[in-house]
């Protein structure tokens, strides 16, 4: 079943008359009497609903059942992105991220990042991609997202991973059913500066290298931290 995010009360029968909510509905989905659809609102719940009647004005929807979603990880990974030459990787790293379980996104103005303008505008729309993969993918924790104008590492009191292409070394630190807090550091195009390597190691940042091939900056991330969460958990 589909599931689909409010900010609502969601214990009782309700009408909705979101233009969103109605389009997929009765146009994306093109669900009849009785269909179902699970709403969430972020409590560690899922609420199912039956549709009872559609109309112009919007979907009355009723009530049937409310289950814990237990889907949700213990483990907090955190991807810290020097910030890539384009939006469009920006949406495409957010949105691949929240679906393997990134809890929070740093973006931050790497010494080799590209300058880009990241308006309020830009972060409702990144906030919306975000919102659409959790109610794809099942998660119930809203990822973070921060942008910063600088790469700071004085508040990070875990595991600090960092991606790199010249000194590859084993990942023994991270193990099967480990509970830190992790944090993984990504290169933007042409890759971290010697100074910024240095900072990194200084704050005793783990430098990995998992292939001999290197990859994007909009695909590093997704790939490592979807490799890390399986060592992990799996």
């Amino acid at each position: 079943m589909q599931r689909f995010h409010f900010k609502a009360d969601l214990w009782k029968d309700i009408m909705v008359d979101d233009k969103d909510f109605f389009h997929q509905i009765s146009h994306v989905l093109r669900s009849r009497i009785n269909d179902e659809v699970v709403l969430f609102n972020w409590d560690g719940f899922e609420y199912t609903y039956g549709i009872s009647e559609i109309t112009k004005k919007g979907i009355n929807l009723w009530f049937k059942e409310k289950t814990h979603n237990k889907a949700d990880l213990e483990v907090a990974v955190n991807l810290y992105q020097a910030l890539p030459n384009k939006y469009e990787k920006i949406e495409f790293i957010i949105q691949k991220g929240s679906e393997i379980w990134i809890r929070k996104f740093v973006f931050f103005n790497s010494e080799r990042s590209q300058k880009l303008i990241i308006n309020d505008k830009k972060i409702e729309r990144f906030n919306f991609i975000i919102k659409e993969a959790i109610e794809q993918c099942g998660w119930n924790i809203m990822p973070e997202i921060i942008f910063s104008e600088k790469m700071d590492l004085s508040w990070i009191r875990w595991k600090i991973l960092v991606c790199h292409t010249k000194k590859p070394e084993d990942w023994k630190s991270v193990k099967k059913g480990g509970s830190e807090e992790i944090n993984l550091f990504v290169w933007p195009e042409w890759g971290f500066s010697d100074k910024e390597i240095q900072e990194l190691e200084k704050n005793w940042g783990e430098i990995l290298n998992f292939w001999d091939r290197i990859l994007r900056t909009e695909t590093t991330g997704i790939v490592v931290l979807f490799s890390i969460l399986n060592k992990i958990i799996f």
